[in-house]
């Protein structure tokens, strides 16, 4: 996880690594992963004159924001549609267990501009490497059910919760621009 930390004034950045590297390592031990702090002063910030910089304002999501974002955006989903997707959620926990990672709603439902009849696209975040065409299958007789009661096409795509946290490929990368995590 890569945090970036907004200072007043001058930046050092080796300064602030330094000062900032016991919290750090702490933190990620708690966590059992690695975190990053970024130093980079407001005024830099604003001006995102380098290319990261640029990217990290499109991209990121204050912390504090994306608790009401996921939970505002999950919730203008048609009630039908967000039961469905929590029903699949706790379906795909319980058939896998601990190499759950997390369910993410990602495509027109996630950007806000679906039509009546659009999909419902997934992806299902599981530990290690994952062979999706395998995982398609194995999570048949929880998605298949689901979608034919519903009357919803639930396109479930299985993934690497690494890759996915890595941006792998392009199509990872791109549904972590604007992927909603769905929060049972």
């Amino acid at each position: 996880m890569n945090l970036l930390l907004l200072l007043e004034g001058p930046v050092n950045p080796a300064r602030e690594i330094r000062v900032t590297s016991e919290l750090t390592a702490r933190w990620s031990l708690a966590a059992d992963s690695v975190l990053s702090v970024i130093p980079v002063s407001f005024e830099d910030f604003e001006k995102a004159e380098s290319i990261f910089l640029r990217t990290v304002r499109r991209e990121a999501i204050p912390a504090a924001a994306w608790a009401s974002y996921n939970g505002s955006a999950m919730n203008m989903l048609p009630p039908r549609i967000l039961g469905v997707v929590l029903q699949l959620e706790a379906g795909l926990k319980e058939l896998y267990g601990d190499l759950f990672r997390g369910l993410l709603l990602y495509g027109s439902y996630a950007r806000g501009n679906a039509q009546e009849g659009s999909d419902v696209d997934l992806l299902l975040l599981l530990a290690g490497p994952v062979d999706a065409v395998k995982e398609i299958l194995a999570s048949e007789p929880v998605t298949w059910p689901l979608s034919l009661n519903s009357g919803l096409a639930l396109s479930v795509m299985p993934a690497s919760f690494d890759a996915f946290q890595r941006g792998e490929g392009v199509f990872l990368d791109a549904v972590r621009q604007y992927a909603i995590p769905v929060a049972a």
